[in-house]
């Protein structure tokens, strides 16, 4: 017995958001432009729990700006541009950054499509030494 076997579809790490997202951001020119952008990815639920996990302290301060409209710094806007186009541009699994996209393999087509899906689930898992401590 094999321990591999051919199949007929593939798995491949991709980042959270699509390529599209960053080239959006990067090809606005005004400040307001890109807050307003800004604003409405971190509203999403995901990106808002991906924000979290990767920094609890940046994303309350992010979460008083989209509650309360509040004045933004340069500062924040920057950090808030970096992640979103790490989110849109990088398949390194940090945090819930990236995660899993699947394609089907077939010889007749010479294009490849991934299928994604907006059915995404975080996986916690501790890592040994963590868990032998307790």
């Amino acid at each position: 017995m094999s321990l591999f076997h051919l199949s007929d579809y593939f798995l491949l790490r991709t980042p959270l958001l699509p390529a599209a997202s960053a080239v959006d951001l990067l090809t606005i020119t005004e400040r307001h432009e890109i807050e307003e952008k800004l604003r409405h990815l971190f509203q999403i639920e995901q990106l808002k729990e991906a924000l979290f996990l990767a920094s609890p302290a940046f994303s309350a301060e992010v979460q008083k700006w989209l509650e309360y409209k509040k004045e933004s710094s340069s500062k924040m806007i920057a950090s808030l541009l970096k992640y979103a186009i790490r989110m849109s541009t990088r398949s390194t699994p940090f945090g819930l950054f990236a995660g899993v996209s699947f394609g089907n393999i077939a010889v007749s087509e010479k294009k490849v499509s991934l299928i994604r899906s907006n059915a995404n689930q975080a996986v916690l898992k501790l890592d040994t030494p963590f868990d032998k401590n307790y």
